[in-house]
């Protein structure tokens, strides 16, 4: 999975992980992919940390010539 973050960052694609819920989350693997997609990886744990993470950082990444941008929202029980 790693290789194919690293050929879609060398294409100019950056990629961002969020973290949330509790248990089965692997924090490793997930800065691992950010870092390798230079983008983010952040946690949310609460409500006021997810209006931070997903607005004013969020926006904030975004470069002026981006044209498109794909957001996948996995949410696990």
């Amino acid at each position: 999975m790693l290789d194919l973050v690293k050929i879609n960052r060398n294409r100019g694609i950056s990629l961002s992980t969020i973290g949330s819920g509790r248990g089965n989350l692997n924090d490793y693997m997930m800065e691992q992919m950010a870092d390798s997609g230079n983008g983010n990886y952040s946690y949310i744990d609460s409500f006021l940390e997810a209006k931070k993470v997903l607005s004013d950082e969020l926006i904030a990444t975004f470069k002026p010539q981006v044209t498109r941008i794909l957001c996948v929202v996995v949410l696990y029980s």
